[in-house]
């Protein structure tokens, strides 16, 4: 009795082998075809590195993250007026017109420590009065809004101090500006400040301004992804009340990895404008404060991350590309 077997029964067989047929010694045949295939499959491979490798060299694809930390260490930032930070403080009369008159009104600002003494107490301590002068144009005039009257606005002069510490902290510094009219006491015994009469007059109707440094984050610029800029304050002046304001500046911090064959980090910082406090006090006879106007840091520190694709990234995009590529063209 003959028993006949199903030919794909034979599929189930692990020790089947390979049958290769050679024609002319070779195992392959070619054709014009195919060799038109390859071409196509050789350029487009070399297009798709060129491609990628020259956005790579020209630093226009990266990896971006955006983050806020709170870190358990007091942050710090170094000041280096007017190199790294400025402030313009300007008064002006009721036909808006700055001036600077040291018989009507006066400005001054002091660098302040708070922290906690052995009892836990907090001590506010002035460390460094800074100096008030006439701005200097050449100073300023390269990163200062236009329209600048810097021949009647004060600025502070060159100091270099630390800010510490955020609204979180106990132990911080800060600056305090104040605007004040002119006394005359005990203590000005030159008696050059003008009647109480002729300062209420000038006055009144006027405004303060105050302009300090600022940045703008723009990521896709490689070289200089922290670009400076202004920002200008403006106020009323009132004999019967005056503004407490808080400038609140963050730490931003703008981490590029750049290496084209290794890892390499760079690291720029900056203070950045985070938010404004306004209070309004009732005005003191004796203290005669027209504003307080105080600069510290935020809570937090602001990164943006920018990871930039490297020689060895191109390669395996490409290599991605090119099994893709070879497997289109297989299929045709």
């Amino acid at each position: 009795m003959d028993i006949k077997i199903s030919p794909e029964i034979y599929n189930f067989d692990i020790f089947a082998r390979k049958i290769s047929l050679f024609y002319n010694n070779k195992d392959k045949i070619g054709s014009y075809f195919g060799l038109i295939l390859t071409l196509v499959y050789v350029i487009s491979s070399l297009s798709i590195f060129i491609f990628f490798l020259d956005i790579t060299y020209q630093r226009k694809d990266f990896q971006f993250s955006d983050s806020m930390i709170y870190p358990k260490d007091t942050p710090t930032f170094k000041l280096s007026l007017p190199n790294s930070f400025y402030f313009i403080i300007g008064v002006s009369n009721k036909n808006n017109s700055k001036y600077i008159d040291e018989s009507i009104y006066r400005v001054s600002a002091i660098y302040y420590k708070q922290y906690k003494d052995l009892n836990g107490k907090l001590i506010n301590k002035a460390i460094l009065d800074l100096p008030i002068e006439r701005c200097n144009e050449e100073k300023y005039k390269e990163n200062a809004l236009n329209g600048i009257d810097f021949n009647n606005s004060y600025c502070i002069g060159d100091s270099d101090f630390n800010l510490i510490g955020g609204r979180i902290h106990n132990n911080y510094s800060y600056i305090e500006i104040q605007i004040y009219q002119c006394i005359n006491n005990s203590e000005n015994n030159r008696n050059i400040c003008k009647s109480q009469e002729i300062i209420d007059e000038t006055l009144e109707g006027g405004q303060f301004s105050v302009q300090l440094k600022n940045i703008e984050l723009n990521p896709d610029n490689y070289s200089y992804p922290i670009m400076p800029s202004a920002y200008e304050f403006f106020s009323s002046i009132s004999k019967y009340f005056y503004k407490n304001i808080i400038f609140l500046y963050k730490i931003s911090k703008v981490e590029s990895y750049t290496g084209l064959f290794y890892e390499k980090k760079r690291i720029i910082e900056d203070l950045k404008l985070d938010d404004i406090k306004k209070d309004i006090y009732y005005a003191n006879d004796l203290d005669k404060i027209i504003s307080k106007i105080n600069i510290r840091l935020s809570d937090g520190i602001h990164i943006q991350k920018r990871i930039y694709k490297n020689f060895f990234d191109v390669l395996a995009i490409t290599g991605g590309y090119m099994n893709a590529i070879y497997c289109l063209i297989y299929l045709v």
